[in-house]
């Protein structure tokens, strides 16, 4: 029962023409963003041989620095989270408006299941969220890549840790996916689950990862275990896809100190399953009647 049901949210959600407009101006603005870079870099009188601001350009847009840098597009706290968002809250509001959770209900299905497959069925497009900017920025970069240094560096990207990478970063998205999930379900509304959810990406855990750790004590604490630096502490190990760069949590301008990858790996898990469980008991008491 459940298989049946998940291939039928499968189709249903890949046949959503909202996923697929995300996906466009997704891939729209990183051919926009990689391609203004690079005629920047090429027209620019300042950024001469050798300069400090060249070598910073020629990072973003030139393998193998630019391959993770496309990969940073998806995470949770970036541009993939923000898409996420829109598109969870939209599609699981908008069953409770065309009555399709009352007709699967009607038709038998128990409501863990049901919850369950919606729930897995948008980890597809959470995927194509991570990937579309790899693939875009990978392939673009790459022909900026052969363009400036006449060949491609395949033997300074380990491979398998970049595939572990687009898993890593995938895996940043969940605590988003399953907040806005979770709202979503609690509040039937389209606006409230967007706008909450967005509300909090964007200017509540922003905000407080940036201000908690200046005020230091039970705050500075509270800011490490926030989904956002959950997750940069987990792609911290995405460096390691470019050979011989490994960069230790807590590096950087952040005032923020992360926590060691697989301590932050089991706090993103313990938020999902926090989100998840509320929806699950929220959708369990919820007349369906009406």
């Amino acid at each position: 029962m459940f298989l049946n049901t998940l291939s039928v949210e499968n189709t249903k959600i890949l046949k959503r023409r909202m996923l697929w407009i995300e996906l466009g101006i997704l891939a729209a603005l990183i051919i926009f963003l990689y391609t203004i870079i690079y005629a920047t870099m090429q027209t620019s009188s300042e950024m001469g041989v050798g300069s400090e601001a060249r070598q910073t350009v020629l990072e973003i847009i030139t393998w193998p620095g630019a391959i993770l840098n496309a990969l940073s597009f998806g995470g949770g706290n970036s541009l993939g989270g923000l898409l996420a968002i829109v598109l969870i809250g939209a599609v699981t509001a908008q069953e409770y408006t065309w009555r399709t959770m009352h007709l699967w209900l009607s038709r038998g299905i128990p409501r863990p299941v049901l919850i369950a497959a919606k729930f897995v069925a948008l980890l597809l497009p959470i995927f194509l969220f991570v990937v579309t900017p790899l693939l875009l920025g990978g392939g673009l970069t790459a022909i900026f890549t052969l363009q400036i240094d006449k060949s491609l560096p395949f033997d300074q990207i380990n491979w398998w840790h970049l595939a572990m990478s687009v898993l890593r970063t995938a895996y940043t998205l969940l605590p988003y996916a399953t907040l806005t999930f979770m709202l979503a379900i609690v509040t039937r509304s389209t606006a409230a689950a967007i706008g909450i959810g967005l509300a909090y990406t964007l200017l509540v855990e922003s905000i407080a990862s940036t201000v908690f750790p200046l005020l230091g004590g039970i705050l500075a604490k509270i800011a490490v275990y926030l989904p956002g630096s959950l997750a940069e502490g987990v792609l911290k190990l995405n460096d390691t896809a470019m050979v011989g760069r490994l960069v230790s949590a807590g590096d950087g301008i952040n005032t923020v100190k992360y926590l060691d990858p697989i301590p932050a790996a089991i706090g993103i898990a313990l938020w999902t399953i926090l989100f998840l469980g509320l929806a699950v008991w929220s959708f369990r008491r919820q007349d369906m009647s009406d």
